[in-house]
């Protein structure tokens, strides 16, 4: 067979090749952001959901409304695990102010499945068992299980990971190389960066010192929802709260804003501690401005700039 002839048998193939694979990724991002997208419209309902019963209706709504106008809201929207695991952990942390703990644990596992971060459950829902050794009441092997499963989860992914690219760690390495993070923080760095942001706080009129100042200021703020989780909330949420928050500061402050929609009670405190005052619905337009702010800039590809 002639190089013609054999060019001639090939050309259909090559020409179908970008054809099939623009398919399979137009599916996989309409794929993505449908899942995406309903899992936010799950996770705005089941924090109302929560927080109604915890506090009532009124309180619900304060809090749906500051989870729709965080301004980094926008990647429960996008093909991130945001939605997806804010919808779980909420759900197992709705189950657990429940004492349902065998699905608190089952949705934990689902979340540590979801995102590592969500394995962060586990010491949290550990809490039922302290408690019930302090009350003298010997724990329930299903109670241990319930424990466990956000373990089970992470393993789970781990495994996935393993047999998919042979890494089970395939998401810290992703991270370390990716995004340079390290298993530390430089403090001295972030109190720079701080003396930086003060120093020129009356004259933000940049873009990046917008976003280095709410990187800056996002920290304290969760750390004080966190003080709010453990006295309004409980143990449980509490727990889960601060060791999400510490590991933020630790790993992703860089990505602050994203990473701190993981800490689910600091959104449901949100609407405890608001009220509909003149300058709680100031503070929310401010938020909501931020947001559109930071949407135009991701969707022009500036949001990191």
């Amino acid at each position: 067979m002639s190089g013609s002839t054999v060019a001639a048998h090939q050309r259909p193939t090559s020409q179908a090749s970008p054809r099939v694979t623009g398919i399979s990724l137009l599916v996989t991002v309409v794929a993505g952001l449908l899942v995406a997208n309903l899992a936010a419209l799950g996770a705005v309902l089941v924090l109302w959901r929560w927080v109604r019963r915890e506090a009532g209706p009124a309180t619900a709504e304060r809090a749906a409304v500051w989870l729709l106008v965080y301004p980094f809201s926008f990647f429960l929207h996008a093909i991130y695990a945001e939605s997806l695991f804010f919808l779980l952990a909420t759900l197992c942390l709705e189950a657990s102010s429940r004492e349902r703990r065998l699905t608190a644990g089952l949705w934990g596992a689902l979340a540590a499945a979801t995102r590592p971060m969500g394995v962060l459950l586990a010491p949290a829902l550990a809490w039922w068992l302290w408690s019930d050794y302090r009350a003298g009441r010997r724990p329930a092997p299903r109670d241990l299980v319930a424990v466990l499963l956000p373990v089970l989860g992470l393993g789970a992914y781990m495994a996935y990971l393993w047999a998919a690219m042979g890494d089970p760690f395939a998401f810290i390495t992703a991270h370390a190389v990716g995004w340079r993070v390290q298993f530390q923080w430089v403090i001295a760095r972030y109190w720079t960066e701080t003396y930086w942001v003060l120093s020129r706080l009356v004259r933000v009129h940049t873009y990046p010192h917008l976003l280095e100042t709410v990187r800056i200021v996002l920290p304290v703020v969760f750390v004080a929802l966190t003080v709010q989780v453990f006295r309004r909330l409980g143990a449980v949420p509490g727990i889960y709260a601060a060791l999400s928050v510490a590991l933020v500061l630790v790993l992703a402050l860089e990505s602050a804003g994203r990473e701190f929609l993981a800490v689910v009670p600091a959104f449901a405190v949100m609407g405890m501690i608001g009220s509909r005052t003149l300058a709680g619905e100031a503070l929310r337009f401010f938020s909501l401005g931020l947001l559109l702010l930071f949407v135009f800039a991701f969707a022009s590809g500036r949001f990191v700039g």
